[in-house]
């Protein structure tokens, strides 16, 4: 399944519930990530700060611009 795709689904199970959705990146590539902002998730999750802040340097202005990024995980 696409990652646009699952997002649909996902979205849909949701319905009009007020919840954010964060797409976890840790194991994602770029084009991932690109294709998730594509399909308006603008909420990503990263559990370590080397890999958001290398993933972020390789994303689009638009997308580093347009995106919000969260620590998940244990501290």
């Amino acid at each position: 399944m696409s990652v646009g795709a699952n997002i649909a689904r996902v979205r849909e199970s949701i319905g009009t519930k007020p919840v954010t959705l964060i797409a976890v990146t840790k194991q994602a590539t770029i084009t991932q990530i690109e294709e998730a902002f594509s399909a308006r998730v603008t909420e990503f999750g990263e559990n370590r700060l080397q890999s958001a802040l290398a993933k972020r340097e390789e994303l689009a202005p638009e997308i580093q611009q347009g995106s919000r990024w969260h620590f998940i995980g244990h501290l």
